[in-house]
């Protein structure tokens, strides 16, 4: 038996096939994800961008599914308000959400929405059939990457403690800024602060949030409903 054999027998006492659906905006992730998880017996029978992947789940009988993948960053509706969507659709299929980031707030948001587990997209091939695995035969169980502090994760489902927490208040008004299209110097003059604080609110505002840039920053901006956030802010 070979190690992704064994893997599966911890689960489910022998070796099965399961089929899967993937949500992700990325053609050539979902190309690549489909080609390494094929040989251990796992097909993406369905996937495709959110728009049309979730018409499709709504009408289709999806009871031959095992689980659905969904990317936690994507144009629009991103993939935690999307779970969150399709648990209140009852729709009951196990739901991995692929991340992007190793903060245990965003695990947590991705349970609370409903998920039953959080991967990051930089795991091995190995760690998505382990975990597609768990979910699969055990949907009552949550995967959690092996590196993420599972007990910091418990305390943020208790405390409702979200990331943006994390910001002070003027790099919250700066983040609002930003995705309204202000540029630093506007900014500056707006708040009564220095280029060089509005520079150091926004490097501060990048790491807490793990993001890399202004896009990032308002698709973030938008789902936490901070104000009359635009999405069409340019790098």
């Amino acid at each position: 038996m070979n190690a992704i054999g064994a893997r599966l027998d911890i689960y489910n006492g022998s070796f099965r096939n399961f089929n899967i659906a993937l949500i992700d905006h990325h053609l050539l992730f979902r190309q690549c994800l489909r080609t390494v998880l094929q040989p251990h017996g796992i097909a993406v029978t369905m996937e495709g961008e959110r728009q049309a992947m979730v018409a499709a789940l709504l009408n289709k009988d999806i009871e031959s599914l095992d689980l659905i993948l969904i990317a936690q960053i994507m144009p629009g509706l991103d993939g935690i308000d999307l779970t969150r969507q399709l648990r209140e659709f009852k729709i009951a299929v196990p739901i991995l959400v692929v991340g992007d980031h190793e903060y245990p707030e965003y695990a947590a948001e991705a349970l609370a929405a409903g998920a039953n587990g959080y991967i990051l997209k930089r795991q091995s091939a190995l760690d998505f059939v382990e975990a597609i695995t768990l979910l699969a035969c055990r949907p009552a169980s949550r995967y959690l990457p092996p590196t993420m502090p599972a007990d910091e994760v418990d305390q943020l489902l208790t405390t409702d403690e979200t990331i943006h927490a994390r910001l002070t208040e003027p790099e919250r008004q700066v983040s609002l800024l930003v995705v309204n299209g202000l540029t630093y110097r506007k900014i500056g003059l707006a708040m009564q602060r220095s280029h060089k604080t509005i520079e150091t609110h926004i490097c501060n505002i990048f790491t807490k949030l793990d993001i890399h840039s202004k896009v990032e920053l308002a698709y973030y901006v938008a789902r936490k409903g901070w104000g009359d956030a635009k999405l069409d802010v340019c790098n």
